[in-house]
This record gives C-alpha cells, sequence and structure tokens, in this order.
C-alpha cells in the first residue's frame, strides 16, 4: 500500500470490514440470529482501531471477535428478526432516541420505525421528569415546573382575624390559616377555653383599665413668632401661648370627660369606678401646619405624620390605644372625627379607607378643632362609640339603647336613650331635632334604668336631668348641656359591674371594646358573655 496516504487507508479498511461485518449478519440471520447492537458496536470498535492504530491492530480485532461470540449476543435478543430487517439496518438514521437529541427540551426525542428515523414531537403532556415544563402546566401535575410560591412569610398570609394562626409553609409554599385552640401568650388572642393565668392574651378587664395615648398638637406660626391666623381657621388669636394654654384645657378636659363617662351610672352611684384610664405615653407640638393629603384632598396626611413618629412600634411595642390630634379645620383641612386601622378592621366614623399605617393591633385617631370646645371633642367620642356598637349588634344598640332616631318621632308611651346629636327629650317631635341639648321640654324616658326589654324604670328627662338642675346654656364646659348629656349618656350604657341580663346571658361591659378593641373581640363580637 505504498503510495497512499494514511486517510486512504482508514477508509478502504473500514469498507472492507462494513463489508465483512455484514455479510456475517447475514449469514447468522439465515441461522436464525440477529444481533444489530453489536454490530453497531463491532463497527465502531473496529473504526477507532483503524483510526487510532493501524490496519494491523484493526483486522486483529475483529478477528478476536469470535462467531461464538455474536451467536451468544443474539440468543439475547427476545425476538427473531427476518432478515429484510437486517438488510433495511444499512438504513437507519439512528440507533437510540439519544441519537435524536435536537438540544430542544420542548421536544420529545424519539428513534423509532423500520428503517429507524428520528422524530422530535413538541412536549404538551404534564410529565414528571421530562426536563420540562409545557405551557399550562404546574409543580403539582409536573415536577419539571417551577413551584409558584404563594407566600413568602407567615406575614403574608394575615387573614385580619385573631382567632386564626397565619402560616406560610410547605412546598411550594402557600398559607394556611388554623383556628387557635391552645393557650399561647402573646399571640394576640384568647381562646374561649383559656384564662389569664395560663394565657397573657386573655384579659380580665378588671377596672380601672390604662388606656395610653398619643396626643400631637399643630399650631402654625410665621417667621415673627405668631399665629398663622390665615391656617388657624377657627382660632383667631395671634399668640402661641394662648392657643398652647386652650389645647391643654381641652386635653385635660376630654380626659375627665371620659373617665367620667366610664363610671357606669355615676351620676347617682357614687361607688362607681371609672372604668377606662387614660394615660398620656407621647407628647408632640409642631409649629407648622399639619401635612395635607394628595391622595384624599380636604384630608390630612395621617400616615406620613403618624410614621414619623413611628406610630406601629408606639401601638404594637408600648400598648397605645389611641391618638388625639389637636389642629385646624378649615377650607383645606377637614378633621376626621375618628378613624381607626388594625387586624379587626377600620370600624370608626370615617370613609374607612386605607389611610391610616397599618399596625398588628389596632388603635384609634381622633382628629380635634381646637377653634371649637369639650362638647365637639367629646362627640368625636360618641360617634366612635355609635360605630363600635353598631358594629358589634346593631338592633341591641340602635333600635332598644338609642330608640331608632327617625323611626320612632312623635308622641311615644316613653323614650329610651338618644344619640350624640339627639337626646331623648328631642323625640317626640317629627323629625327629630339635632345638636339640641339643651332643650328644657320633659319626656318620659327609663335611660336611667335602661334595660333590653325596655322593663326598667320611666322617669320625667330633660337638659336639666343631665345638667343636674343647672342652667342648660352654662358657659362653663362642664357644666353646659351639650358635654353634661354626652357624659350622662354614656353613663347610662352597661359598663363595669353593670348586672344586667340580655337574653338570658350576663351583660358585657361595653367599655371593653374602647379600652382594647382586639382583646374584646377576640372574647366575642356580641354584647353578652357566652
Amino acid at each position: 500500500m505504498l503510495g497512499i496516504t494514511v486517510d486512504k487507508k482508514i477508509m478502504i479498511i473500514t469498507y472492507i470490514l462494513f463489508v465483512i461485518v455484514s455479510i456475517t449478519s447475514i449469514n447468522l440471520a439465515s441461522q436464525k440470529y440477529s444481533s444489530a447492537a453489536k454490530q453497531k458496536y463491532l463497527l465502531e470498535t473496529l473504526r477507532n482501531h483503524a483510526l487510532e492504530k493501524s490496519e494491523k491492530d484493526a483486522l486483529t480485532a475483529f478477528q478476536n471477535y469470535s462467531s461464538s461470540e455474536l451467536e451468544k449476543d443474539a440468543s439475547e435478543t427476545p425476538q427473531k428478526q427476518p432478515l429484510a430487517t437486517l438488510q433495511n439496518s444499512s438504513l437507519d438514521e439512528c440507533f437510540d432516541d439519544a441519537d435524536c437529541n435536537d438540544n430542544e427540551f420542548a421536544t420529545r426525542d424519539l428513534c423509532s420505525g423500520t428503517p429507524k428515523k428520528c422524530s422530535n414531537t413538541p412536549i404538551t403532556d404534564c410529565i414528571n421528569n421530562d426536563n420540562y415544563c409545557p405551557r399550562g402546566c404546574a409543580y403539582e401535575t409536573d415536577k419539571d415546573c417551577l413551584p409558584l410560591h404563594k407566600c413568602d412569610s407567615n406575614a403574608d398570609c394575615n387573614d385580619n382575624n385573631l382567632a386564626t394562626g397565619d402560616e406560610c409553609a410547605g412546598f411550594p409554599r402557600k398559607c394556611t390559616n388554623t383556628a387557635i385552640t391552645e393557650c399561647i401568650s402573646n399571640d394576640n388572642y384568647c381562646p374561649k377555653t383559656c384564662n389569664s393565668e395560663d394565657d397573657a392574651d386573655c384579659v380580665s378587664f378588671d377596672a380601672p383599665y390604662k388606656v395610653p395615648i398619643i396626643v400631637l398638637k399643630y399650631l402654625p406660626t410665621t417667621p415673627e413668632g405668631f399665629l398663622d391666623l390665615s391656617e388657624t381657621g377657627d382660632w383667631q388669636k395671634p399668640d402661641v401661648d394662648e392657643l398652647r394654654d386652650w389645647v391643654l384645657t381641652l386635653t385635660n378636659l376630654t380626659i375627665y370627660s371620659l373617665e367620667e363617662g366610664s363610671k357606669y351610672h355615676g351620676y347617682k352611684d357614687s361607688s362607681s369606678i371609672n372604668f377606662l384610664d387614660y394615660e398620656i405615653a407621647f407628647e408632640k407640638e409642631y409649629l407648622r401646619q399639619i401635612t395635607r393629603d394628595v391622595q384624599y384632598p380636604g384630608n390630612v396626611n395621617h400616615i406620613k405624620e403618624l410614621n414619623d413618629i413611628n406610630i406601629c412600634d408606639w401601638v404594637e411595642n408600648k400598648g397605645v390605644k389611641e391618638v388625639w390630634i389637636w389642629m385646624v379645620h378649615n377650607s383645606m383641612l377637614v378633621p376626621i372625627e375618628s378613624n381607626m386601622a388594625g387586624p379587626n378592621g377600620d370600624i370608626s366614623n370615617s370613609a374607612r379607607v386605607a389611610d391610616l399605617p397599618e399596625c398588628k393591633k389596632t388603635y384609634t385617631v381622633y382628629d380635634y378643632n381646637y377653634g371649637r370646645g369639650l362638647g365637639e371633642s367629646l362627640e368625636d367620642h360618641g360617634h366612635q362609640l355609635e360605630a363600635i356598637f353598631n358594629y358589634i349588634d346593631y338592633d341591641l344598640f340602635w333600635n332598644k339603647f338609642v330608640g331608632n332616631p327617625g323611626s320612632t318621632c312623635g308622641k311615644n308611651s316613653y323614650y329610651r336613650c338618644g344619640w350624640s346629636h339627639s337626646p331623648p327629650n328631642v323625640y317626640n317631635k317629627c323629625p327629630v331635632e339635632q345638636y339640641l341639648w339643651t332643650s328644657e321640654e320633659d319626656v318620659i324616658s327609663d335611660c336611667e334604668d335602661w334595660n333590653p326589654e325596655g322593663t326598667g324604670e320611666k322617669k320625667m328627662i330633660s337638659c336639666r336631668t343631665w345638667t343636674k338642675g343647672g342652667d342648660c346654656n352654662a358657659v362653663d364646659h362642664l357644666a353646659n348641656g351639650n358635654p353634661r348629656f354626652k357624659i350622662w349618656w354614656m353613663q347610662n350604657m352597661p359598663g363595669y359591674n353593670n348586672g344586667l341580663t340580655y337574653q338570658g346571658k350576663k351583660m358585657r361591659n361595653w367599655w371593653e371594646f374602647v379600652a382594647d378593641f382586639d382583646k374584646a373581640i377576640a372574647k366575642g363580637k356580641n354584647f353578652v358573655e357566652d
């Protein structure tokens, strides 16, 4: 083979070997044996020898592979293949599925048919472990799909229900909200089978109950140090100190009045104690206008102002229940009488939009107009009581305690307790008058001996009842018919140790819902003991 290049030698030897192997295979087939697998292996082996070594080594390898070994391999083939099949094998374009790999995960690669050919079919079925996730499949039906986590942390699973434990777990992660039945401290819930001894979240609501508050004061001033009267609305005196003293007076009067109002029948029972015990936990004065809300024109930007003092730290870690804001009421800013945020939602006398920072515990915000007086600040609280009690039990509060204003006006045999705008002695006319707390007209009412069934003592009442015979139009804040009615009205609400029953069950202390809304709701959204 002198004069022939190495490459040509390899080609000639490979061809000769292929012919020899083919003839041998046909002979074996005539003897009813077949081993296509070994044929391919042999060809590849011989070819590699020819490429890597020499013609002599290749021939030696072929000679060493005896026909007896071929017969042994053929015997392992379960089906006898006809001669035609072996003849067609020379037309195969693949040996197995691996030969058909198109490097596309989205196709199923198959080597099949006679002669064998490749097919690459788009994968549409959800099949585990095929390294592909078709459109429309998910981790639950095809483990090749990436898991879609429904949550990242327990906080994502908050269902605003203190009676459930919120957990983000599993694979893929998803939320579970499981009813809390165990006595676990500091989870903000007290199951009915627990008490204060085995669960710190269970509260006995003993009187007096501490209510920490924050007081914020916004007094806009000029560069010269005077009040900016273009920004102070109803207040039109330039001296900052005078307004500062007035705000302090109103704050103290409001605290006193609310504590007095939480004394059940305090106007006639000297042993009654105040259930609410207000305490100023933090106080801050700003010599500027309060920030306006761009999203809700005319409103305060409570989110900014309260985040500036880190309100959630105060609420969640320091027990603050209320924020009192002294501000202006003018054409650009309108105070919101009461507003609430927390895990139990917004139960307040507001538009109930997301305009407060959301904390893990409930707190209430009161906007006061320092251009008005004690009667108006108490009205903010009166409307908040109405919002809460209306939420707890509309019929018991609105129909039975208030007396359903607007539908029972006119001449009735007796009247009940009225509401913030209308005392009982204005219900005898239609429509029911509002803001008339100083009427001296007498009507019969059972308010001072109120019970749900209406079986209490009925007596004549007028503005002289709540002013204790004094001047209903007195200038003194604590003597005037407006604040005096609101204190008297609150003192007739079922309070601490009220001794009342309703539908055969003990009446709860309604002031619990003011003292700690979350824990009161955790006991039950009702006015009676379970």
